[in-house]
């Protein structure tokens, strides 16, 4: 029986691949080209709150990658404020996700699971 392999299709993006706010650009490539790609669609006009928590997310995860602490738990506070001023809960939640990894990573575990604990009530 010949080895088949079965390639994974990504779902369509109503962006192009190379426009900054696309899916998945900011999450692609080395840790460095993400933060750089992530505050490139930081940049861009017209983000809604939805838009600029998943790049806001995706620059933590880099910075975190490269252990950049201090300019991740800023990228952190700012989500969270963002969250809460959207009044969304699945925001403040995912805002709250990533400011407990940062102090995970910052080995502040105390905070980490405050902050892990308020998403989950979120």
């Amino acid at each position: 029986m010949p080895n088949r392999r079965v390639q994974r299709q990504e779902p369509a993006s109503p962006l192009p691949a190379a426009h900054p706010r696309a899916p998945g650009a900011a999450g692609s490539g080395p840790h460095a080209t993400r933060v750089e790609a992530a505050s490139r669609g930081l940049g861009a006009p017209g983000l809604s709150a939805s838009e600029r928590l998943a790049l806001l997310d995706q620059r933590i995860h880099g910075l975190v990658a490269l252990c950049e602490l201090p300019a991740a738990e800023a990228d952190a506070q700012a989500m969270l404020t963002l969250a809460r001023r959207s009044k969304r809960p699945a925001h403040e939640a995912r805002a709250l996700c990533a400011l407990a990894l940062v102090q995970t990573r910052q080995e502040r575990s105390a905070q980490a699971l405050e902050a892990a604990t308020a998403a989950q009530a979120a």
